[in-house]
């Protein structure tokens, strides 16, 4: 009753695809409805990794980190887009400036295809390069996530892996000891806080998204505006960053204070009075007027949900 599915293959490469294809087939005659997925690999794997794995080898076919993906949302069409990217690297508050260009890629890529997106959260540091993520880098890495549309979010690592004997993979939730960590109630916190909001954030899609202040990683503005639908301006000093959502003709706006060291204080000015919901890490509110002004901890994300409709 536990068994959700089989992930085949983590951070494959499009050499083996017919392979997977075969296995797919395979696994559908048997069980037909359980998830049958891929992880794919982040955007800074190398020509190589994308056309043989992780492990890497030869670049015969110069893939685009776009083909790659595309080669396997179209061939496989998976029931969910899984891919990590691990980017809480050396001292905090620093981050990989590609992180939020992977999010927007593969967003963009998840809604053309119509695949719901699962991004991976670094939840531990491996390979010396990475830390371990505290409170603030994992609140930031899910609101983001869910700026971005991501319709499941994933954690690695859960358990701390015990088949090595080195202390690699500090922090994850469960340590060697069957211990929950730090980071298992930083965890905890925010699954609560989506559990809450789950049914606004599962049918929702996301439209456009509003960036104001610097980010700490490079943002796409191919997507950007300055308003939308009842949004008439931001005020703001502050890095936010809005996530637009269609709720079934309504509207919803997630929106993320983009960093991860800072308070952000921003009043968000409406067309006309409105009614709405917002939902918080620990506490929901009801609001109303033709502004709202929003406060966030560093990482920090709420959902407004507009409630006045007829």
């Amino acid at each position: 009753p536990a068994y959700g599915g089989t992930l085949l293959v983590d951070e494959p490469g499009v050499k083996q695809i017919d392979n997977y294809l075969l296995a797919r087939k395979l696994f559908r005659s048997y069980l037909p409805k359980d998830a049958f997925y891929f992880n794919l690999l982040p955007n800074y794997a190398s020509k190589g990794q994308l056309e043989n794995g992780a492990g890497g080898g030869e670049n015969t076919l110069n893939l685009s980190y776009e083909q790659y993906v595309r080669t396997f949302l179209e061939k496989l069409q998976p029931q969910f887009f899984s891919y990590d990217y691990y980017g809480t690297n050396k001292d905090f508050p620093n981050v990989s400036k590609g992180y939020l260009e992977q999010l927007y890629v593969n967003s963009k890529l998840a809604h053309e295809y119509k695949i719901p997106l699962w991004p991976f959260i670094q939840a531990c540091e491996y390979g010396g390069s990475t830390r371990v993520p505290n409170d603030i880098d994992i609140y930031w890495q899910v609101n983001v996530s869910l700026a971005y549309g991501a319709k499941a979010i994933q954690y690695f690592c859960y358990f701390q892996p015990t088949e090595f004997s080195s202390a690699g993979y500090e922090g994850s939730f469960i340590n060697k000891e069957g211990e929950p960590t730090d980071i298992y109630y930083a965890g905890q916190k925010i699954n609560k806080q989506i559990a809450r909001m789950d049914h606004i954030l599962m049918n929702s899609t996301l439209m456009c998204q509003m960036v104001f202040g610097d980010s700490p990683c490079t943002i796409e503005q191919d997507n950007l505006v300055t308003s939308y639908r009842e949004i008439k301006s931001i005020t703001t000093d502050d890095d936010l960053l809005i996530g637009c959502f269609d709720y079934g003709g309504k509207s919803a706006y997630y929106l993320v204070n983009n960093n991860l060291t800072e308070n952000c204080e921003a009043t968000i000015n409406f067309t006309s009075l409105i009614k709405a919901n917002l939902f918080y890490m620990t506490e929901d509110k009801l609001v109303e007027g033709d502004t709202i002004n929003v406060s966030l901890t560093p990482g920090e994300g709420v959902l407004l949900e507009l409630t006045n409709y007829k």
